[in-house]
């Protein structure tokens, strides 16, 4: 298993030609549309009776950005869909759409659940 931001990107990038990137994309990422952001949203170690694991579980938000309301629902579909053949035991969770008042683009969120583990050298 590998870290959540490895597996969103190897998982994903496929789908919009390498235009992945961490949340807020910064204003020397390639322009292009359509391109996908994700940003961890939590990070909660799994434990048991004896400590910690080394595993995490990870809720990481994805969201894809489109010039249509069409186009955001058609690339999340297939968002999910390669999701559900990624490591890290994906589980999906809440989506939702909406329109970037200042760079007019549709926006589909996805909240997904990831198990991360850090692998120690």
């Amino acid at each position: 298993m590998a870290r959540a931001s490895v597996i969103v990107v190897k998982s994903l990038g496929y789908l919009v030609d390498g235009r992945i990137f961490p949340a807020p994309r910064s204003d020397a990422d390639d322009q292009t549309v359509p391109y996908i952001t994700y940003q961890t949203i939590s990070n909660v170690p799994v434990n048991t009776l004896d400590g910690y694991t080394g595993h995490d579980r990870v809720r990481v938000q994805i969201d894809v950005h489109t010039n249509t309301l069409s186009d955001a629902e058609l690339l999340m579909h297939r968002v999910k869909h390669a999701l559900n053949n990624a490591d890290g035991s994906p589980q999906l969770d809440a989506m939702d759409t909406s329109r970037d008042p200042e760079t007019r683009l549709w926006r589909a969120s996805l909240d997904v659940f990831l198990s991360e583990s850090i692998q120690h050298v």
